[in-house]
């Protein structure tokens, strides 16, 4: 039987007290696949885990080395890289073994229904979905 997601938060909150942890980094891949992330405090990350948090998109605009491509489409000073709605993936939970009372969770972005997303994640989730629903509907 699948956990609800209320019963997976509070598994979390176990676990969190357990271990002492006091903060969380949480992260999404951009479009290179590099983890790009920031630190929660425990209030805030469990505010998100409940109704996921805004995400600033330029991580989806910007190379390598955090220079802004000069030609993104999906995002950039056109759009005002808005915030895309994040939401944490309570299964990817883990310690961070050298920051001592931190823990590291990765988050999925999901854009507006207007907009396109290129995060990685939401992609193959997106196409996973597809698959299976086509899959399903035979």
């Amino acid at each position: 039987m699948e956990k609800t997601r209320a019963t997976q938060i509070e598994a979390l909150r176990e676990q969190f007290q357990q271990r002492g942890v006091r903060k969380v980094k949480l992260g999404g891949f951009d479009v290179d696949g590099v983890l790009r992330g920031k630190y929660l405090s425990l209030d805030k990350f469990w505010g998100a885990a409940e109704g996921g948090l805004g995400f600033c998109d330029v991580i989806f605009g910007w190379d390598l080395g955090d220079q802004l491509y000069d030609n993104a489409t999906v995002t950039g000073w056109h759009t005002g890289y808005p915030d895309v709605r994040a939401t944490v993936d309570l299964t990817t939970f883990r310690m961070i073994p050298w920051e001592p009372g931190t823990a590291a969770s990765s988050s999925t972005s999901r854009p507006s229904p207007a907009s396109r997303s290129p995060s990685p994640r939401a992609s193959s989730s997106n196409a996973w979905r597809t698959r299976r629903d086509r899959w399903v509907s035979r």
